[in-house]
């Protein structure tokens, strides 16, 4: 049976996507999860952190939201 990052790699490859490994994909989760809901707390519980602060890189202001805030 493959490893984890062999099946991980042998799935990009399906979709026809790069190679960015697991943690770019752990990091792309949490990012839309946090632009999707605005929930830290959410995402939080979500990656399985101890603490909100270490949570906290992925909830980055995106420029459309931020704009759209202001209007």
């Amino acid at each position: 049976m493959p490893s984890t990052a062999r099946r991980l790699e042998l799935w990009l490859d399906r979709a026809g996507l790069p190679h960015r490994g697991a943690h770019a994909l752990r990091h792309s989760f949490a990012t839309r999860l946090y632009q999707r809901t605005g929930d830290v707390l959410l995402v939080k519980e979500a990656l399985g952190h101890r603490s909100v602060v270490s949570t906290l890189v992925y909830a980055q202001a995106d420029e459309g939201r931020l704009r759209r805030a202001m209007c």
